[in-house]
């Protein structure tokens, strides 16, 4: 058995959404099986999977978290809207890291930095 999305854990901790993770982790989960049959060693799927997850998500969730403890803070929040709605590219990335697989940039850091000085 592989789990996939909420299942597996999955949840952003910034957001709290799950599609993304739940689309992305089913693939790997398909391709981690069905290679592993191919391969004749349907026993190693469950570890091609974590390692398949992991290459994936292992930094993006790191950065997830640290994002969720920063917008405890009001004053970070204000920054960041402040910053997403100076710069699109700065929107982009904010919406990447609760919805999709982004992290937290060099030019997200910098824009934050701007907003909170």
């Amino acid at each position: 058995m592989l789990l996939a999305g909420d299942a597996a854990g999955l949840v952003n901790p910034m957001t709290g959404e799950g599609i993304f993770y739940a689309v992305a982790t089913g693939a790997l989960a398909g391709r981690a099986a069905a290679n592993a049959v191919i391969a004749g060693r349907p026993q190693d799927a469950g570890a091609r999977h974590r390692g398949a997850v992991r290459g994936l998500l292992q930094r993006h969730l790191r950065h997830t978290w640290s994002a969720s403890r920063l917008i405890r803070v009001p004053r970070v929040v204000d920054a960041g809207i402040r910053a997403a709605r100076r710069d699109q590219r700065v929107f982009d990335d904010l919406v990447e890291l609760g919805l999709g697989d982004g992290l937290i940039t060099p030019r997200l850091v910098a824009q934050l930095v701007r907003s909170l000085g």
